[in-house]
């Protein structure tokens, strides 16, 4: 994970959490706005406390988190740091909106076609790549991201890239039941 002088974190479905380093104006800012495409929310402080080596802030969060987006904080003195899904994801509230019972995740391959579906619900997108090739799977239910081919593609080795926390990462399928080596 990348380090940032200042790191937010969503932690639940109504508090974000700041941590600023020393470093950046000392550790101090008068506001912070949430930041999605071009729209500013303005976050309410709502304590804060100071540390050997950073300060942080728990903000108030008044807007519901549309998890297939990618968000930002903005500090006072107009730096930008993404907005990180940490313990939110650990909360019964984001359990419930999400849980997946299905037992069709990774590949099945049935009557000719190819399914592929991984579940990623704090990814704003997700490809597939075969053989250097990518295809934008479509985002579901319960952040189910799935794409149909309509050939068998048994044996075909593949890979994930998921945007999650404003980063990209190539990834092997957490559901594959067997994947050549990387």
């Amino acid at each position: 994970m990348q380090k940032y002088l200042v790191n937010a974190y969503l932690d639940s479905y109504d508090t974000i959490t700041i941590e600023m380093n020393k470093d950046f104006f000392a550790g101090q800012t008068k506001s912070f706005q949430l930041v999605k495409d071009d729209k500013l929310v303005e976050l309410t402080i709502r304590d804060f406390q100071s540390l050997n080596d950073k300060d942080v802030y728990h903000l108030d969060l008044n807007v519901s988190i549309d998890f297939t987006s990618q968000y930002s904080i903005m500090t006072y003195n107009a730096y930008l740091t993404p907005l990180i899904y940490r313990f939110v994801v650990k909360t019964q509230q984001f359990q419930d909106q999400f849980y997946y019972q299905e037992n069709d995740l990774g590949v099945v391959v049935k009557d000719g076609k190819t399914t592929f579906k991984l579940w990623a619900p704090t990814a704003s997108n997700v490809w597939l790549v075969i053989n250097d090739k990518m295809y934008k799977m479509n985002r579901g239910n319960k952040g189910v991201y799935s794409i149909c081919f309509d050939i068998d593609l048994t044996n075909m080795p593949y890979n994930y890239l998921v945007n999650v926390n404003g980063m990209t990462n190539l990834t092997i399928d957490p559901y594959g039941k067997c994947q050549k080596p990387n």
